[in-house]
């Protein structure tokens, strides 16, 4: 990011693969920064349920527990996660942040030989040549968290959360302190997008993977009332013919079914890159007519 840019000017997206864009070369984030000219950030990592999503963003603390109760000047301190823990084997193994007032970056440490087994994490000390004591719990407070809380911002999360019933309020919980963590004009800026069934033949209407989906829209509407932004319904009903593209008898049996038609699909679940300009270029209208840039 340029030194020169004003985190209030860009635009951050927050949320799992579906932010992220696996699968496709082209984000809804990419598309927007080229739609509206505006610069875009995206913290979308694949395989992320909301409550990590919710960590990274800032909404969540993330506890860990020192394994010394002194950190040393210019050193490093292993230390184990307590509950939640937003690092996986798809995203980034090590981010900048603090500690207390120590600032420095968190890395995940792998066993030698087995680099899928988490053993600890290792918070490496900024330059410093003060001894400190370390509490016996600590939060790392990630600099992207820090540095985009009052930025425009986007949440695309919880589709890889548990959605049956008495849990689905787990996901409105999750993105709802997400949204508390937001400061100065991003309180108003913010929009919260809905989940995505997947292809007909697994989410397609009549399955309960779909009901629980639409359940669980309909709950983050009724939360986030004007922030909300109905995607998915966008992307059954309406994206192919904004994109001028005439729908094959697959496409018009997947709308039949209330999914997106197959042609936007890279795989089950995740949006190619035409789905990725498609909602990208959606996106960019809905963030105009907000008026967020004027």
């Amino acid at each position: 990011m340029l030194s020169c840019e004003d985190p209030k000017d860009v635009i951050v997206g927050w949320g799992d693969s579906m932010m992220k864009a696996s699968l496709s070369k082209t984000s809804i984030l990419d598309v927007i920064e080229e739609e509206l000219g505006v610069s875009t950030y995206n913290f979308g990592q694949g395989a992320l349920k909301s409550d990590q999503v919710a960590v990274l963003q800032g909404g969540l603390p993330f506890y860990l527990t020192p394994n010394d109760t002194v950190i040393s000047a210019n050193s490093e301190l292993p230390l184990m996660p307590v509950d939640i823990e937003p690092f996986n084997d798809f995203g980034t193994q090590e981010y900048d942040g603090m500690i207390q007032d120590m600032s420095g970056s968190l890395a995940r440490i792998h066993v030698p030989g087995d680099g899928s087994l988490l053993k600890h994490f290792l918070f490496k000390r900024g330059y410093s040549w003060v001894e400190k004591q370390v509490e016996d719990t600590v939060v790392f407070k990630f600099d992207n968290a820090q540095k985009y809380k009052e930025s425009m911002t986007l949440i695309w999360a919880g589709r890889n959360d548990d959605k049956s019933n008495g849990k689905r309020e787990n996901t409105i919980e999750n993105i709802a302190k997400m949204v508390n963590a937001l400061q100065g004009s991003a309180k108003n800026k913010y929009l919260v997008l809905s989940i995505c069934n997947g292809k007909s033949d697994k989410e397609g209407k009549d399955t309960i993977a779909h009901e629980r989906i639409l359940n669980l829209n309909e709950m983050l509407k009724d939360k986030f009332n004007g922030h909300f932004i109905d995607v998915r319904t966008y992307m059954v009903k309406q994206a192919i013919y904004d994109m001028n593209i005439s729908p094959t008898p697959t496409d018009l049996a997947d709308i039949e079914k209330d999914c997106i038609p197959s042609i936007f699909f890279a795989d089950n679940v995740h949006l190619n890159e035409l789905g990725n300009i498609a909602l990208g270029k959606y996106m960019a209208k809905v963030i105009q007519e907000k008026g967020w840039l004027d």
